[in-house]
């Protein structure tokens, strides 16, 4: 490698290790170089992404997102396979300051470790865990498993008495995006906690079955909100026509945000049946935000 090539590579390496920016919407989130953050994207490096199924490496790993804020876990957890960050939205890594880590870091990210069966065990007793962060990360890992079904493996976790570990095994299923999720999803829609019912409905969503179409329009008028809006997202993303009517009759919810969910899933499905409740919506709703949405999701379908 000459002189030149060094000084590039280096400079890549300082900023892999500097910066790493994700993009919410309209919105700039910057992790720069600290604690264990820094430690977590040191051991997970493109060289490295491949040993990842090793049960040692992802105990180090699982060990450095423990305590991890939120926001953060969030970030990392984005970073892993770029997919799930919050339940209405993708995430983008971008390099703000121009040195050239925008391309490593996009082929560090599109690099897929897969979860061999025997490393199952570590990750199913870590849907468990305590912390928060350890959980959702060891369900996103668990999405990579090289198993037919998944909930066959989880049958324990998804029976729980614990909701936090329900709640986490219904996200691994998720993750796995088989039609095999699809049973004890719906299932879990019944659960009597509602972080478990949400996670049920988001799970829905990233399977994309048509099947979960009519349990996930019975939770339409959940009197919770969140519930209410991950239900939108999860028809839309399943882009299904039969789900038009129960859409349509979530424009006229009470929270503007359920509206706004509504009117971007019907976008997604890109069917003319939509057009007329949303120009009504278009029409005369007062929040300006509802309408650019209706405005958007026409585009979408006459585009």
């Amino acid at each position: 490698m000459n002189e030149q090539n060094l000084v590039r590579a280096g400079q890549r390496r300082l900023a892999l290790r500097g910066t790493l920016a994700l993009m919410f919407g309209g919105g700039l989130l910057l992790l720069t170089t600290s604690g264990k953050a820094t430690e977590l994207f040191d051991s997970w490096r493109a060289p490295q992404v491949a040993e990842a199924q090793d049960s040692t490496q992802i105990t180090q790993l699982l060990a450095k997102v423990r305590g991890l804020d939120p926001t953060i876990c969030q970030l990392v957890r984005r970073s892993l396979d770029n997919r799930f960050g919050n339940w209405y939205g993708g995430g983008y890594l971008h390099d703000p300051a121009g040195v050239g880590a925008e391309e490593l870091l996009a082929d560090w990210n599109q690099r897929s470790a897969v979860v061999r069966p025997g490393v199952l065990p570590v990750l199913r007793r870590s849907l468990s865990d305590a912390d928060a962060c350890v959980r959702y990360t060891s369900a996103q890992l668990l999405g990579r498993a090289e198993v037919g079904d998944l909930s066959a493996e989880l049958r324990s976790e998804l029976g729980s008495t614990s909701a936090a570990t329900r709640e986490a095994a219904l996200l691994a299923l998720g993750y796995h995006d088989k039609p095999t999720g699809v049973d004890p999803a719906r299932r879990a829609l019944r659960d009597g906690d509602l972080s478990v019912r949400i996670a049920a409905a988001w799970a829905l969503g990233s399977i994309e079955h048509r099947d979960a179409i009519s349990a996930l329009a019975e939770q339409a008028a959940d009197p919770d909100v969140r519930m209410r809006r991950t239900v939108a997202w999860a028809l839309g993303t399943i882009e299904d026509r039969s789900a038009i009517a129960t859409l349509s009759r979530m424009l006229t919810d009470a929270e503007a945000s359920v509206r706004i969910q509504a009117a971007h899933a019907l976008g997604q499905i890109e069917d003319a049946e939509a057009i007329p409740a949303l120009v009504r919506l278009l029409e005369t709703d007062r929040d300006p935000k509802v309408r650019r949405a209706a405005a958007s999701a026409l585009g979408q379908i006459s585009g």
